[in-house]
């Protein structure tokens, strides 16, 4: 079977667990020849389960289990599954999606931050909109529990109607041994999993199988919680956190040593290069040489051990792609 299908899987195991009833599918197994006598006894014994052979049967194993569903009453589910398995996120000009920014201003290591900060913020709101965002909720200076509670609001928006979302904090993050954070206005933390698993598909099943993109502080930074440590809980991310594509923004130097130079700032980058190669090229391109761009200039003036590529969790698709309307 292919890693593809095997991650569809494992997506949706749990859920065709609890529906599923194996003597109701016996017949349907039987005829599809997935699995041998003795496999199919082993699996009505207890002794195999059906989610753990699967995967194991040969390349047309999932092709055969999608018509086991579709001849008992999951069509609606087996359609899902096989739209989880295109390679493509495909957004629509005519119905993009919804954005939030967070800015927390007040949280910069200077002046010179300050107005970096409010400067992206800018940029990638006239960006955003160029590609068929509505105007974003805009934030500014929220303290944790502000923070918390204004993107639970925005993931419990009805985006049945929308092909995706994008959420952008613009503030200090740091790494700590077991999880990244973010500051607040007030320099009390949020662990980024604690804001991840608010987009989970379970919590926000209108944004099920559509990406989520995340443009958050650089963790590049180590914070020293010995004073507080205790207080500083563990957050696990939520096994059902799918379809998410979180980019940094660079270091705070880059964006000292970039306004000291007079050099455009990354939103302002962005904002061109999506303005100019959305429909052209998919999302993690553009944003790849955006960030190529940006950091080209000022390559060999600061350390840039810290810059990353996207990073993805879960059930993620290859590309993300801008369709006109």
């Amino acid at each position: 079977m292919d890693n593809k299908h095997r991650i569809i899987l494992k997506k949706y195991r749990n859920e065709l667990e609890e529906k599923l009833n194996l003597n109701d599918i016996k017949r349907s197994l039987i005829n599809s020849k997935i699995f041998t006598n003795r496999m199919l006894n082993d699996i009505w014994n207890g002794e195999a389960l059906l989610f753990e052979e699967l995967p194991t049967r040969g390349p047309d194993a999932f092709s055969k289990f999608i018509e086991v569903l579709c001849e008992n009453g999951f069509s609606s589910k087996a359609d899902e599954m096989l739209l989880a398995g295109a390679t493509d996120y495909n957004i629509s000009l005519n119905q993009p999606g919804y954005c939030i920014i967070i800015n927390n201003e007040l949280h910069c290591e200077t002046d010179l931050l300050k107005y970096a900060h409010d400067m992206e913020a800018k940029e990638l709101d006239l960006a955003l909109k160029t590609i068929g965002y509505p105007h974003p909720d805009f934030k500014t200076n929220l303290c944790s529990c502000d923070i918390i509670s204004v993107l639970t609001k925005f993931s419990q928006r009805d985006f049945s109607k929308a092909d995706s979302c994008i959420v952008i904090i613009l503030s200090n993050g740091a790494k700590t041994m077991s999880n990244n954070v973010i500051f607040d206005n007030n320099r009390e933390c949020i662990l980024l999993n604690e804001i991840l698993n608010l987009f989970c598909d379970s919590k926000c099943p209108s944004l099920k199988d559509k990406p989520k993109i995340f443009f958050l502080p650089s963790f590049d930074r180590t914070y020293d919680f010995s004073n507080g440590v205790d207080s500083l809980r563990n957050i696990e991310l939520l096994s059902d956190v799918n379809d998410v594509f979180i980019w940094n923004f660079p270091s705070v130097e880059a964006y000292l040593f970039s306004k000291e130079s007079n050099c455009q700032f990354f939103g302002e980058v962005l904002s061109e290069h999506l303005k100019d190669g959305f429909l052209k090229h998919d999302f993690e391109k553009v944003v790849c040489c955006a960030y190529d761009e940006f950091l080209g200039k000022i390559y060999n003036e600061i350390d840039l051990r810290s810059v990353s590529v996207c990073r993805k969790l879960g059930f993620v698709k290859e590309k993300i792609i801008f369709s006109p309307p």
